[in-house]
């Protein structure tokens, strides 16, 4: 297999990451579950700086690199204040570039993800209907004010795709513990004084 890089690890250099050799044997079989719909959700915890970022990051390189039943997806909350609505469409927009990446071995995507109208744009030109109807219930849910509703449309994404498509996805969200705590439902982005329930954390992951 040729080890290409689409995500860039925050290690640096690939020749830079060592060992970890019980980890990825621990992964590996887990992964390999998932074709089968018998994977599980599965939670990493370490220290912090413990590597856990660099060993996802080169998880979700080396499932792109096998090109083989298993879709990776990886999100990265990021450690600062965004609104709902914002973060719906920021999921939604990485989880569909990358899906597109996986599918075109296009690697540039990975890293500079689709517009929702690009993304509604190629399911017309594809004939991907699932990314037209979800393109136009995110802004029509915006316009609308149904911060709810965008969120299920994104979140639920993968799940849908896996069925829709007969697909596997792995979705590696790093920095997971931030979604309860800089998700706002206030658009002012005042997290400490409105925060957005942890309830959103209930994504059903596909499998």
């Amino acid at each position: 297999m040729t080890m290409h890089y689409p995500l860039s690890e925050e290690i640096g250099a690939p020749e830079l990451f060592v060992g970890r050799k019980k980890e990825f044997a621990m992964l590996d079989e887990w992964i390999e579950q998932i074709p089968k719909r018998l994977g599980k959700s599965k939670a990493l915890f370490s220290r912090k700086k413990g590597g856990k970022t660099s060993l996802v990051q080169r998880l979700f390189n080396r499932l792109w690199s096998d090109n083989g039943p298993v879709i990776p997806i990886f999100f990265s909350i990021p450690e600062r204040s965004i609104w709902l609505p914002d973060f719906a469409i920021q999921y939604y927009c990485i989880f569909a570039s990358q899906y597109i990446a996986f599918l075109d071995r296009n690697e540039s995507l990975v890293g500079y993800p689709l517009s929702l109208k690009e993304i509604h744009e190629y399911g017309k030109n594809k004939s991907i209907q699932p990314f037209v109807r979800d393109t136009n219930y995110l802004q029509e849910n915006k316009e609308q004010e149904l911060y709810d509703s965008m969120w299920e449309t994104a979140c639920s994404a993968p799940k849908r795709f896996a069925h829709y498509f007969d697909q596997r996805f792995v979705i590696i969200i790093d920095e997971f513990q931030f979604l309860s705590h800089y998700v706002t439902i206030d658009p002012q982005k005042n997290f400490h004084i409105n925060p957005c329930p942890a309830a959103i954390i209930n994504c059903q992951n596909p499998r």
